[in-house]
């Protein structure tokens, strides 16, 4: 019951989220590279999270938790250090409708 639980939530946040990536595009004629870039912005930290995990892992050993060989703190400490970064400069992005020439 669990995954399909998941799976109607995630689906609900991608229509939610693709809703108002729609509603702050631009221009309809470059919709297609506005789509792709909004892609890339889904795709690129899934793909690039299995790359980096194992390096944070073998950080020597895990300072909170029982585990010698594997350095989870690290690994959670880095999504961590990840997720504030990106609520820090979620302020930056420029709504294309109100931004003044």
């Amino acid at each position: 019951m669990s995954p399909s639980v998941a799976a109607v939530g995630l689906g609900a946040f991608y229509v939610v989220d693709l809703a108002l990536v729609l509603r702050v595009m631009p221009d309809g004629g470059d919709a297609a590279r506005y789509l792709g870039v909004f892609n890339i912005a889904k795709a690129l930290p899934q793909a690039l999270a299995p790359v980096l995990a194992p390096a944070l892992l073998a950080l020597g050993s895990d300072p909170v938790g029982a585990s010698a060989d594997q350095n989870y703190f690290a690994l959670f400490l880095g999504g961590a250090v990840a997720a504030l970064l990106a609520t820090a400069l979620t302020p930056l992005i420029r709504h294309p409708r109100l931004v003044r020439d």
